[in-house]
């Protein structure tokens, strides 16, 4: 079963212009961020749920690379543990509040239901958050500076 998983996240990271470059660190990431990427204008719930599991998984990723010590085992545990210790920089802590709080709302809210155009606003935002923050270059290098602190 897993071969088969592997093979088909391979193939949604060649087809993701903007989320396949994260195959080598980690598989997850290119599963919800093209998942996002893919449902933001046909299903914008869905969309903003795959963003928010994108902005889980990048943090239980930087917790682990990190050894930042986390008291609970929440996302906003793991936000203010890598906040706290110095590794959320600029907009990135931002875009995780952002991520997490739609998130939410898509999840436990109405959210999908109301105003389709307006629900697919926030869905493109989600999504445009995860690139601006955590995509192209800067998701690798933020991996690659962590990687390179805890090997020095």
């Amino acid at each position: 079963m897993w071969g088969l998983m592997d093979e088909r996240i391979r193939e949604l990271a060649g087809a993701s212009a903007n989320f396949g470059f994260l195959l080598p660190h980690e598989p997850l990431l290119v599963l919800y961020g093209a998942g996002a990427e893919a449902a933001m204008f046909t299903d914008p719930s869905v969309a903003v749920f795959k963003a928010r599991q994108f902005g889980e998984v990048l943090a239980s990723d930087l917790v682990q690379r990190s050894r930042v010590r986390v008291e609970g085992d929440r996302q906003v545990d793991r936000l203010r543990a890598l906040d706290r210790e110095g590794f959320l920089h600029g907009d990135i802590r931002q875009a995780f509040d952002y991520i997490r709080g739609v998130g939410n709302r898509a999840v436990h809210g109405n959210f999908g239901t109301a105003n389709d155009s307006a629900d697919q606003r926030v869905a493109l935002e989600a999504v445009q958050t995860c690139l601006a923050a955590f995509g192209d270059d800067r998701a690798v290098s933020i991996l690659e500076e962590l990687d390179q602190e805890l090997t020095a």
